[in-house]
């Protein structure tokens, strides 16, 4: 169901694209990358590679920088100078020039943007809205557009849920359901790559299995966008992630 899904939005995303004649490069390519925040150094001489295809957890003790570098990927960081940063998106063939064609192709989910969301829309205004990656709604959504948020949704939340919560307000939601429609939205639009943010804190055991069952589809597909899946908890992280890599005190080091 899920691989359907994903077929539904092809209209909104291009087929992933490689150098001509060899392998894709780097999704993101980090050269001794630091951040600084408050005049503090958060991240230290960081050098690391996605590539199209793979699947990271990254732990770490809270405070060791993970959130930090979750932001530094999705664009509302900047490395020092002195670092270099990358990011070459299959959807466009070539490296993000603009913020937002980083914000396109780079979606970041946290419980902290679940938590903040200020608007009463209901779950399939939600999806849509992932189209443009916007706060709200601000056009009217085509019917292409819509059907392709109403068979994710319906992937999703098989049975006839999605169906009862396409109708529903996002604030009669339980934790479980709207963190997993978060998920979707920002599936919306087609990204390559996903940053999830500690996205199984607060769950229960049923509604946090629910959610890395639905990671594990995404990926099972071969559809779907590469993860980059943050936590501190060894059990939170989906089996997909067969790379691993460790923060601490805002030095990355690669384990697997």
């Amino acid at each position: 169901a899920a691989a359907a899904a994903l077929d539904a939005r092809h209209p909104f995303r291009s087929a992933p694209v490689g150098t001509e004649g060899g392998a894709a490069p780097p999704i993101f390519d980090l050269a001794r990358v630091s951040v600084y925040i408050d005049r503090r150094k958060v991240l230290h001489d960081i050098t690391w590679q996605l590539r199209p295809g793979e699947h990271w957890r990254i732990s770490g003790p809270n405070g060791s920088g993970k959130s930090t570098l979750l932001r530094l990927l999705a664009g509302d960081e900047f490395a020092a100078a002195g670092g270099r940063l990358t990011r070459f998106l299959p959807s466009l063939g070539r490296e993000a020039a603009t913020l937002e064609e980083t914000r396109r192709g780079v979606r970041l989910v946290s419980d902290l943007s679940q938590a903040l969301y200020g608007y009463a829309l209901n779950g399939l205004e939600l999806l849509c809205s992932g189209l443009d990656n916007s706060i709200g709604i601000y056009r009217e959504f085509s019917a292409e557009e819509r059907a392709a948020a109403m068979a994710l949704l319906e992937s999703f939340f098989p049975g006839g849920r999605g169906v009862r919560l396409a109708a529903t307000s996002i604030r009669r939601m339980s934790t479980g359901e709207l963190r997993r429609l978060f998920l979707a939205r920002a599936l919306m639009g087609g990204p390559d790559v996903l940053l999830l943010d500690e996205p199984c804190s607060g769950l229960d055991a049923e509604s946090r299995a629910r959610y890395l069952e639905a990671l594990e589809r995404l990926a099972a597909s071969g559809a779907g966008p590469a993860l980059v899946f943050v936590s501190h908890e060894a059990g939170d992280a989906p089996a997909c992630c067969s790379r691993e890599a460790r923060l601490e005190d805002g030095r990355l080091t690669i384990s697997a």
